[in-house]
C-alpha cells in the first residue's frame, strides 16, 4: 500500500492477499467505513455542481462565506505536484459584499511551525503604515482558516512514522483582495509600479536592498 500527501510518501511492508487474506478482507472492510474526511475531503468545504463555499473569519472575527468556482476559469493557479505545499489560487467571492472587490482564494499546505503568511503580511502592514508606495503593494487579507484536522502529521502520529526534521504540514485556506499584476501595466505606469516595488523591498528589507530606505 502507498499513501501520498504533500509530506510525502508512506509505504507499508508487502501483504501476500492469499495467504493473509483475513488481513486483507479486515483492511477492506476499515476501507469501506471510511467517511468522506477519512479519504482527505474536507468537510468545511460545502460543494455544489457549480462552486464550493467555506466560511472563514476575518480579523476582526466576523464569520464570512467565501465561494469560488469549480471550473478551470476559476483557476489562476493550479495544483502542479503531490509534495509540498500544494498551492492553488482561484477567483472568489464573499457572500454579502456589494463592493466591485476582486478576492482570491489561496489553498496550500505550508509546514505547520511556519508563521502564517496572512500575519507575516500585517506585520508589513503595520511597520509601513506611513509608506502609501509600500501599502499599495502588499496585498490585504480579508478571512483566514486552518484545519488542523487535516494535517499531514496526523496519520504519520498514528502510525508512529518517523518525520525526520519536518513539523508536518497543515491545511492553510486564506482569502485576500486580488492585487493587480505588474504585466498588465504599460508605459510610465509600467515603470512607477517597477520601480516602487525596489522602494517596497528597501523599506522592509534593508538588510537585503542596495537602495535607500523611503
Amino acid at each position: 500500500m502507498w499513501y501520498y500527501d504533500a509530506e510525502g510518501i508512506i509505504r507499508s511492508s508487502g501483504i501476500n492477499f492469499i495467504k493473509d487474506l483475513p488481513y486483507f478482507l479486515a483492511l477492506l472492510l476499515a476501507f469501506q467505513r471510511f467517511d468522506d474526511s477519512a479519504w482527505g475531503n474536507c468537510s468545511m468545504m460545502k460543494q455544489t455542481d457549480s462552486k464550493v463555499a467555506v466560511e472563514m473569519y476575518g480579523p476582526d472575527g466576523e464569520s464570512k462565506l467565501i465561494s469560488t468556482g469549480t471550473d478551470q476559469l476559476s483557476y489562476i493557479r493550479g495544483r502542479y505536484g503531490i509534495v509540498g505545499r500544494s498551492t492553488q489560487v482561484l477567483r472568489a467571492k464573499i457572500s454579502g459584499d456589494d463592493s466591485d472587490g476582486d478576492y482570491v482564494l489561496k489553498i496550500s499546505y505550508p509546514e505547520e511551525l511556519r508563521v502564517p503568511e496572512h500575519e507575516m503580511v500585517a506585520r508589513a502592514r503595520d511597520m509601513t503604515a506611513d509608506k502609501t508606495y509600500v501599502l499599495e503593494h502588499l496585498p490585504e487579507s480579508v478571512a483566514s482558516l486552518d484545519l488542523p484536522q487535516h494535517s499531514t502529521s496526523a496519520i504519520r502520529n498514528a502510525l508512529k512514522v518517523d518525520k525526520g526534521s519536518s513539523s508536518g504540514r497543515v491545511l492553510r485556506i486564506t482569502a485576500w483582495k486580488r492585487l493587480c499584476p505588474l504585466t498588465d501595466l504599460v508605459g510610465d505606469e509600467l515603470w512607477k509600479a517597477f520601480w516602487e516595488c525596489y522602494r517596497c523591498e528597501s523599506s522592509l528589507f534593508p538588510r537585503l536592498s542596495i537602495l535607500p530606505s523611503g
